[in-house]
């Protein structure tokens, strides 16, 4: 038998052969993988001021093939969408924002948010110069009506912020709080923390009505300063204040020292009509000490006319700062003698009083102004920038 031997010169052309054929330019490539963008952004954090131009960065990853298109959109800016890859806007006014990019590529497309403050350029304390955020309904005692809004300046990098306390109006059937929601969000925006608070109702006694809102305004104080933390306060530079009926508990809360108050007079209201003259409202052994006043269209009461010539206030209480509609057709400014024959003294014999024993005191008289004049808007516009002046300069 003959066996077959290849040719081996043969075997290596054909071989080239099959691969050369196997190999033709009309293939498909087997097996490509294709990656869809992802999308990011970038910006100058220390441009986001009103008014200021602030460039967005486009720092997508393409993926796979090159982005063909960007889609931007901005709130609270001028322009608020853009198709530039790397677009400059104008955010025009303080507040919270976004800034949202969509890049697309032949392999699919990707979005990304970015959220942000916009603040303004002044210094601190001398504009209203952040937005505000207020957290609602906080329980600051024990009785149900004990209820607090608090009221940040987002993007204020200081833990230690000095604090007002504002109680509300209403004459003691229900403080509405949003009656000064404004005036507290404005003060807020210079960079404060500001508190405002509802008191329990009325019980048909004047006297108790205002020693019982006296003793929730210092419980309000003593949960401000337990919380003092979490709210990023100054413990040290609280202040109280109020509009109306709220001001009368300030105004007392901030003026009559227990050691103020002849001691027949503590035998009748303690504890017929208070607890004690600190309240049991929560957070005991917590100091309810203020740094200072602020009475909007807030008196004080007492018994006889010679009263207005002490008001219990001494050289060692704090200063005041008030505000006061010169109509107002509720609060004397001065000495009136009620029908019940006890008698009211209104801020300018509290402003009198103050001068005499040495205390600052400022007391910003509204023209043809009423009771609801401080809390109004143009009015707000006219004396915030003093009413900051005295917070830090007590401070």
């Amino acid at each position: 038998m003959k066996l077959y031997h290849p040719n081996p010169i043969l075997s290596l052309f054909l071989f080239f052969l099959f691969i050369g054929c196997s190999s033709s330019d009309d293939s498909e490539p087997m097996n490509q993988v294709t990656e869809r963008p992802t999308a990011a952004i970038s910006f100058n954090t220390n441009a986001l001021l009103a008014g200021n131009n602030v460039a967005f960065t486009d720092n997508s990853d393409a993926g796979s093939s090159p982005i063909v298109s960007w889609n931007w959109s901005f709130t609270g800016a001028t322009p608020s969408t853009s198709i530039e890859q790397n677009p400059t806007i104008v955010f025009n006014t303080i507040g919270e924002f976004s800034a949202t990019l969509t890049v697309t590529t032949n392999d699919g497309s990707d979005s990304t948010t970015e959220n942000f403050v916009v603040i303004n350029s002044c210094p601190l304390y001398a504009c209203e110069k952040f937005p505000v955020l207020k957290t609602s309904d906080l329980s600051y005692g024990i009785d149900a009506q004990h209820l607090m809004n608090i009221y940040q300046p987002l993007n204020n990098i200081s833990s230690n912020k000095p604090t007002i306390l504002i109680n509300g109006g209403g004459g003691y059937e229900g403080s509405n709080l949003n009656l000064i929601d404004e005036l507290a969000e404005r003060l807020s925006s210079y960079g404060f923390v500001v508190a405002t608070a509802r008191y329990r109702n009325g019980v048909g006694n004047a006297t108790a009505n205002i020693l019982r809102g006296m003793v929730d305004s210092k419980a309000a104080i003593r949960y401000l300063r337990t919380n003092a933390e979490n709210w990023e306060i100054n413990a040290n530079q609280i202040f109280v204040g109020g509009w109306s009926s709220g001001a009368y508990n300030a105004l007392i809360h901030a003026y009559w020292q227990e050691s103020d108050v002849p001691q027949s007079l503590l035998e009748t209201v303690v504890p017929n009509l208070i607890e004690s003259w600190e309240g049991e409202q929560g957070n005991p052994g917590v100091s309810s000490d203020i740094l200072g006043i602020l009475n909007f269209a807030g008196s004080m009461f007492g018994t006889e006319e010679a009263y207005q010539d002490d008001l219990w206030i001494t050289a060692n209480d704090v200063p005041m700062f008030a505000v006061y509609g010169e109509l107002d057709a509720v609060v004397p400014c001065d000495a009136l003698e009620l029908e019940t024959g006890n008698w009211e003294f209104g801020p300018c014999v509290i402003d009198t009083r103050l001068e005499a024993v040495g205390i600052t005191s400022e007391l910003i008289l509204i023209a043809n102004g009423s009771h609801e004049s401080p809390r109004e808007s143009n009015e707000i516009d006219n004396y915030l920038p003093s009413l900051v002046d005295f917070i830090i300069n007590t401070s």
